[in-house]
């Protein structure tokens, strides 16, 4: 007889579900701002991902550099040790389980436009964004929080009572000077845990404004009104029209 096996709830393996180790721990803190800065310089010198955030956000070098934006072509892995070493196999291990690499090696965000999330000083997450289409089995964009709170512009809303929600990091980037930085991200679907919500309750957040930037579900934004309810967080949506116009929906 089969045992059925409860599923990984956004989980991509079984290394997102354990611990991290003391190892991974130093990892974090040591390896992850050499990679953001291996990211950020690549972006730096590469022409099409520049032009890619230009023409659809509307981002410059300022930007590019007050956010740490950067750009993932594959150099990353030419700067570890070799796979098959004892240092690469430990290393790529916990890169793996911090979700800068895949289970299978290769880097996540590759072809990727990168947006470091930040909260406390610390690397919580990471949004990639492809500037090719996506191949089979690609996502256009990836949303990878390596620890919760994970809440793009976090450190930033302090004592704001309304803050707006977009649907990248990118998107909140695009706004910052229309809703006067009062922006907040994480993905498409609005993502948040108990731990982003507590968070938003604590710097002082009362009412978050969903930014409808590309086609989400009904049912989904009820999810979103719901959670932050529980944390008695008011919730409203519009919808962010290419241009610049905005109507409450």
């Amino acid at each position: 007889m089969k045992i059925k096996l409860a599923p990984l709830l956004n989980a991509d393996s079984l290394l997102d579900v354990s611990p991290f180790s003391e190892f991974d721990i130093q990892v974090r803190e040591q390896f992850l701002p050499l990679t953001q800065g291996l990211y950020h310089q690549s972006l730096l010198v590469e022409e099409s991902p520049q032009i890619y955030l230009q023409q659809y956000y509307g981002v410059g070098t300022d930007d590019i550099k007050n956010y740490q934006l950067g750009y993932c072509n594959r150099q990353l892995g030419k700067q570890l040790p070799h796979h098959r070493s004892h240092d690469g196999v430990k290393l790529r291990g916990a890169l793996s389980h911090l979700k800068i690499l895949r289970p299978s090696g290769h880097e996540s965000f590759r072809g990727c436009i990168t947006v470091p999330v930040y909260y406390e000083g610390e690397i919580v997450a990471y949004y990639g964004e492809r500037i090719d289409r996506a191949r089979r089995g690609s996502s256009a964009s990836y949303w990878h929080p390596i620890e919760k709170p994970a809440i793009f512009n976090i450190d930033h809303i302090e004592n704001m009572p309304c803050v707006f929600m977009c649907q990248s990091p990118l998107v909140a980037i695009q706004m910052m000077d229309a809703f006067s930085s009062k922006v907040i991200a994480t993905d498409a679907s609005y993502s948040l845990c108990d731990e982003d919500l507590q968070c938003l309750a604590d710097k002082g957040v009362q009412s978050v404004i969903a930014v409808k930037h590309i086609n989400v579900d009904r049912l989904t934004l009820m999810k979103l009104a719901k959670r932050l309810s529980r944390f008695g967080i008011q919730y409203e949506s519009i919808t962010h029209a290419h241009g610049g116009s905005y109507g409450r929906a």
